[in-house]
Formats: structure tokens, sequence, C-alpha cells
């Protein structure tokens, strides 16, 4: 995945969950996890030089 593709899911991600804990509805909350999650396995990758 490119920067821009990362930087833009962390953002979506992030708005996301932050709506998901204003208004405490899990689907929201549950939908938030995969675009950060897509992230944080992105940074493990970069990370570890796989």
């Amino acid at each position: 995945m490119n920067p821009y593709t990362t930087f833009i899911a962390l953002l979506v991600g992030s708005l996301l969950l932050f709506v998901g804990i204003r208004t405490k509805k899990w689907p929201i909350l549950v939908v938030a996890l995969f675009p950060l999650g897509l992230v944080a396995f992105n940074l493990y990758l970069l990370i570890t030089g796989r």
C-alpha cells in the first residue's frame, strides 16, 4: 500500500472511531477497526522490513 492510501485509511479510521465513541454505536466501531488494523499491519511490515 502506498503512503497516501495508508494516510487516508488512518484518517477515515480515526474519524469513524471518534464518531463511534461519541454516538456509542458498535457497528461504527467495528467498521473503524478495519482501516486502523490495515494501517497497523502496514506499519508492522514497514518496521520489520518484509
